[in-house]
């Protein structure tokens, strides 16, 4: 049986959550605006290798500060390709 109430509660509960999305997304863009990005800007020290159009190869530089583990194999990150590979950066926190 049709309820009309039923269906005016659903469609409140769809714009509250509309609407609590909206807001974390301006929050997030205003971060951006503001402070330049989201979270602490952090750089490795790195050397590129080699360079094309759609590719970088890095080569990141070693940590004075951080323990050398020479046992340890060496990693090649690729990331998916709609995401940008600085999300990968390697910090030594």
């Amino acid at each position: 049986m049709f309820n009309p109430h039923k269906k005016a509660i659903k469609s409140i509960r769809q714009w509250r959550r509309r609407i609590y999305f909206f807001s974390k997304g301006t929050q997030n863009a205003l971060a951006v605006i503001l402070e330049g990005r989201l979270s602490v800007k952090q750089n490795s020290p790195l050397m590129v290798v080699h360079e094309e159009k759609v590719f970088k190869l890095r080569r990141y530089l070693d940590h004075s500060d951080v323990p050398k583990k020479d046992d340890k194999p060496a990693i090649l990150l690729i990331p998916p390709l709609m995401l940008a590979s600085e999300i990968y950066d390697m910090s030594p926190e």
